[in-house]
């Protein structure tokens, strides 16, 4: 078999396991989401024995924050085409951003907390924090806390990751 036909052969083989992607919405469905849950899978083979924990980070960027308001409507050219630049960079909008975050969290749940065994810990904190604390503070740029909410954060997922460290701990006594 020549070189060519080798590589032909190859690309074929390779179009049949990862289709060509066409738009945002596919490359989520057909790329991120299965990586991400393989990754994760992978990392639990090789750590049969260590509980996972998997955190969702609280997304709180919001279309009616004032940062957000000031990217859409900035007038200067310059920044405008850098800002018009990165929101095609990472999507097309708040709104759409919250709901791939939100089908993300959906998807990969399922896909992984009994993956193998049960040692799995999965705490939605975006989910916490848009339930309990996002009426109390202003946006901000999305994904960056302020202290006093990284702290109440921060607690919750103590509370949360406590009892999965006394479990560990108690095993490895015995």
């Amino acid at each position: 078999m020549s070189l060519s036909a080798v590589v032909r052969a190859s690309e074929a083989q390779y179009l049949q396991q990862f289709p060509p992607i066409t738009t945002l919405d596919e490359l989520i469905e057909k790329v991120t989401k299965p990586l991400y849950v393989h990754a994760l899978q992978s990392i639990k083979r090789g750590f049969l024995g260590v509980p996972m924990v998997l955190v969702f980070q609280p997304y709180t960027l919001t279309p009616d924050a004032p940062l957000y308001r000031e990217w859409k409507s900035v007038e200067d050219p310059v920044s405008r085409e850098f800002v018009a630049r990165w929101r095609l960079d990472v999507g097309h909008s708040v709104e759409k951003l919250r709901q791939v975050y939100e089908d993300l969290i959906i998807y990969v749940t399922p896909r992984v907390e009994k993956y193998l065994n049960t040692d799995w810990l999965i705490v939605d904190l975006d989910r916490y924090y848009r339930d309990k604390l996002a009426g109390r503070f202003p946006p901000g740029d999305g994904i960056h806390l302020g202290d006093e909410q990284q702290g109440l954060v921060s607690k919750e997922l103590a509370r949360r990751v406590f009892p999965t460290i006394c479990r560990v701990a108690a095993r490895r006594s015995r």
